[in-house]
């Protein structure tokens, strides 16, 4: 699949799309600065309702069923799909062992090992990995989307000095972002040994913030084509302060659900199958299942965050099934993710690609969506 741009393409979504892409982040500035101040204020029912309204109303959680729906519904990443298993003889073994897997750990093993007093550095180290995997699932996401905006950009080069620069600042940049999120890993992974409190927390690493400085004034050294990659680099300022105030957390996870649904939509209109009402369906059907599941989960008010404090377990057996689902279906998500936009795969590159790096096709609406101007 090939589509040719009407004209020279200058966004990556649709201009309403990018546009609030752009600039939602700096909603987050003031309840950031001001968690930084009076983070004492803020409770843990605060933090938890904070974190359910981010995973539901702001689609942190409920967009893993936009991968689904790509995965069920696009014919170019079905074709994807069976050119990845004919490739690989074990492609539907890893799968099914994965699931299942993910199940017994989320359901069983972090239950079980929260409760074993010789087993605490062993929990403690799973779930500083689990917290790992997910961060790193929304850091890819960012850098992805960053590098994104440099295949769209390029075309408006003029010269091969200035191909060359940007290429030397992407490698640059993908190094920077790569050691700065393995320098706040290692220190996660390090709290979880000394400590048995939340390993997100209270952790002072200059490095992190001097290393995240740099990645963002890389970005900003692009030429003055790369305009909207610019304002897109500032959001590597929210990495370091993930560790001191809650809201960049809450900020991460939000934009990174808002993205996805942006990304979502530009790949359903590249897609041939554009129009499928199934999509539509399976979304609106799944998001009102998550809705409903979480208010379930809310119920049991002691549910949230028991992973942390074992003496605070589930008193219902059925909604630690529901968690150990809904963690399980987080995690193949983020697998999920991994395959489906691994550009360097030249058979992920032919297959998906233009989904997302070709011109939005507009289908009626806002015509401004088809000149893509900035």
């Amino acid at each position: 699949m090939n589509h040719q741009p009407k004209s020279l393409q200058t966004t990556l979504f649709p201009l309403r799309y990018e546009r609030i892409n752009l600039w939602l982040p700096f909603i987050f500035v003031l309840p950031i600065a001001w968690d930084l101040l009076y983070s004492p204020l803020i409770d843990a029912e605060t933090k938890s309702i904070l974190m359910m309204a981010t995973k539901v109303l702001l689609l942190n959680h409920v967009h893993i069923f936009f991968t689904l729906a790509l995965y069920l519904f696009a014919p170019e990443v079905k074709l994807w799909i069976k050119e990845k298993a004919s490739s690989s003889k074990h492609f539907k073994i890893r799968w099914w062992a994965l699931t299942v897997g993910l199940f017994l750990l989320f359901y069983l093993g972090l239950p079980a090992l929260s409760k074993q007093p010789e087993a605490n550095l062993v929990y403690r180290l799973l779930i500083a990995a689990t917290l790992i995997v997910g961060l790193h699932h929304n850091y890819s996401q960012m850098l992805g989307i960053s590098l994104a905006y440099n295949q769209i950009f390029q075309k408006t080069l003029g010269s091969e000095e200035l191909f060359k620069r940007v290429g030397t600042l992407a490698k640059i940049e993908r190094f920077l972002f790569s050691t700065t999120i393995t320098v706040q890993f290692i220190g996660f992974l390090a709290k979880s040994i000394l400590e048995p409190s939340n390993i997100i927390t209270n952790i002072s690493n200059p490095t992190v913030f001097v290393l995240a400085g740099c990645t963002v004034l890389v970005g900003l050294l692009y030429p003055p084509s790369f305009k909207n990659k610019k304002i897109y680099v500032l959001r590597y300022a929210l990495i370091p302060f993930l560790t001191h105030s809650y809201f960049a957390l809450i900020a991460l996870l939000a934009l990174h659900g808002i993205e996805y649904l942006f990304v979502y939509l530009k790949m359903q209109s590249n897609s041939l199958r554009r129009n499928n009402l199934e999509k539509t369906s399976l979304v609106i059907g799944s998001t009102a299942l998550v809705l409903g599941l979480t208010a379930l989960t809310v119920m049991d008010k002691n549910v949230l965050g028991w992973w942390f404090k074992p003496e605070m377990s589930p008193s219902w057996w059925f909604i630690s099934i529901l968690i150990a689902l809904s963690s399980t279906g987080s995690y193949l998500h983020y697998h999920a993710d991994s395959l489906l936009f691994r550009m360097s795969d030249p058979v992920t590159r032919r297959s998906v690609g233009d989904l997302l790096l070709s011109n939005f096709r507009s289908t009626g609406g806002d015509q401004s969506v088809d000149r893509v101007g900035a």
